[in-house]
């Protein structure tokens, strides 16, 4: 398994740079290698909830990821076919990794990849802590358990040292059909090693998905949309007749028609599809109800996914040495990750160090933060491409396209360090606002949730771009975004990220304040509708008074 954790890791590390693959063989639009990069991103974010459901209602996490691992190297397999010299003789074009060279089978090759490598990535990112967690559980010997703990922990520390070397090797290549090769090459054999240990593993059955109860809610009352509400609650089917989990609520009421009995007959042959219990219609209100606290979190995505495109971008066109030191572009994305990483430890610590602040302060003070962070990342990356459009200027190289601008590279890293801290924070509080909100049978779903959310966000910064390309474009004679990196201005739409990302600053505080209170308006009056059982209180006598006999006692309800 840790195999596949270097491959896997290996594999996003060269992927992270496939925006420069799109601008530099392909050369392709500004924002339209990012809108690609981005749709990839998005879609593997997003298929998260749909990997988990089925794993839990259909497939084991053994399966998902033997899947997800095929499709990974089809994916890859693909997506190195698509570089012009790898089928330059079966298909008669020319050998150079340029845009002349690629044709029509090229591009389709390369759109089937993107697909395949979403499912390959979704898959494994969802399910490989799971499938390990598995095979680590061993209730009849706890001390078994914490010594492959504590080997694993070494495999990690390998691992991050197999990982720093292979990026420095990795960003040596030049070809790109060389390195999506070798890639090929590494997760077949750790597909092939996965598999080596297929007898040794531990095969969890699925049990069903809770989840999927919500989206039975919604058919069942979409069928029922015709009848009338219930006056009251002894006309929805509540077979177990016991105290409700979560207090019955008025709001969204249209739902409560799923738990409608219509007949006799459907109560007892009951469709998952036409009749809920109260207890699933009530999960549910609880889900779509946090919806609005959902959206807030969308603009973090968008922030989120100008790291992977157009500050990939500025750092190829800028000064990339340290002396005779060549720095790969890739030593930033480590850099994101050790920000993000160290963010939170920090965070934790600081946490841990006031035990007065609840876990609700905890998610809402932290994704508050993140947010903030992430206004401030977008006007320090503003700052920076306006003195890289300045230094260009200066040197009379604005109307060249792919020139490098003599400016350290070395200064994007704070806007890098920003976006890792941001990412930390942003991730981990949305993941702990879906655990604390969930009812208890969706818990689990609460990572999910939260990628997700970051996902729609990263699809939406596509529809972002194009509305202020488009608007920039109203009484001027070029847009924002051109062809190239130094004929744009990334620094106007950096300003219109921060001013976007302010304003969700405030919205954000504005619905997590009503959020909070509302749920805590439901919790009070669930418990004010507890029935508090029979107290005996026994009445005092002095000394000397001869004690009160039992048929005496009052009775207090």
């Amino acid at each position: 398994m840790a195999v596949f954790d270097w491959a896997q890791s290996i594999a996003s590390y060269v992927l992270y740079v496939l925006m420069t693959f799109l601008t530099d063989v392909w050369k392709e639009r500004l924002k339209d290698a990012a809108a690609i990069v981005n749709m990839l991103d998005g879609l593997t974010a997003i298929m998260s909830v749909g990997i988990a459901i089925l794993h839990d209602a259909y497939i084991g996490s053994y399966s998902i990821i033997l899947i997800s691992a095929l499709a990974h190297i089809t994916g890859l397999g693909f997506l190195a076919l698509s570089v012009p010299p790898t089928l330059s003789k079966v298909l008669g074009t020319c050998h150079e990794q340029k845009a002349a060279c690629i044709g029509k089978v090229q591009h389709s090759l390369f759109y089937m990849a993107l697909p395949a490598i979403a499912v390959g990535r979704a898959g494994y990112e969802n399910l490989a802590s799971i499938f390990w967690n598995e095979q680590l559980i061993d209730p009849n010997n706890q001390k078994i358990s914490n010594e492959k703990h504590c080997t694993n922990l070494d495999w990690i520390n390998i691992s991050l040292w197999i990982i720093l070397l292979g990026t420095y090797l990795l960003s040596s290549i030049e070809s790109w059909s060389v390195l999506y090769g070798i890639l090929v090459v590494v997760m077949v054999i750790a597909t092939i090693i996965f598999l080596s240990g297929t007898l040794s593993y531990k095969h969890v059955k699925p049990q069903g998905s809770p989840l999927a109860c919500v989206v039975c809610v919604f058919v069942a009352a979409t069928l029922k949309r015709h009848l009338q509400y219930p006056p009251n609650t002894f006309q929805l089917h509540n077979p177990e007749k016991v105290e409700l989990p979560l207090p019955y609520t008025n709001r969204l009421r249209f739902l409560d028609k799923a738990s409608l009995i219509v007949s006799p007959a459907l109560n007892d042959n009951r469709s998952k599809w036409r009749l809920c219990t109260v207890t699933e219609v009530e999960e549910s209100k609880v889900v779509l109800g946090m919806f609005p606290m959902w959206i807030t979190f969308l603009m973090c995505g968008v922030v989120r996914s100008v790291g992977d495109t157009y500050f990939l971008e500025q750092g190829n066109n800028m000064e990339n040495k340290l002396g005779k030191i060549r720095i790969p572009i890739l030593s930033f994305f480590l850099l994101f990750e050790v920000s993000r990483v160290i963010t939170i430890k920090i965070y934790s610590l600081i946490l841990s160090s006031r035990t007065q602040l609840d876990q609700k302060s905890s998610y809402e003070l932290r994704i508050g933060v993140g947010m903030l962070l992430s206004v401030k990342c977008c006007v320090v990356a503003a700052l920076v491409e306006t003195k890289r459009l300045n230094v260009l200027k200066n040197c009379g190289l604005q109307h060249t396209a792919d020139t490098t601008v003599p400016m350290s590279v070395f200064w994007l890293m704070p806007q890098f360090l920003l976006l890792g801290a941001m990412d930390g924070l942003v991730k981990d509080g949305i993941k702990q606002f879906f655990y604390d909100n969930c009812p208890n049978s969706i818990k689990t779903y609460a990572e999910p949730l939260a990628k997700t959310a970051i996902g729609v966000g990263t699809i939406l910064s596509i529809v972002i771009v194009t509305i202020s390309n488009k608007a920039s474009k109203i009484g001027r004679r070029h847009g924002w975004f051109s062809v190239k990196l130094n004929q744009s201005r990334l620094d106007y739409f950096y300003w219109t990220l921060a001013c976007l990302s302010f304003v969700n600053l405030g919205f954000y505080f504005f619905v997590s304040n009503r959020f909070t209170s509302k749920r805590r308006t439901e919790e009070q009056t669930f418990r004010s509708n507890i029935v508090v059982p029979e107290q005996v209180t026994f009445v005092t006598v002095h000394p000397t008074v001869v004690p009160v006999h039992p048929d005496n006692m009052v009775i207090q309800r």
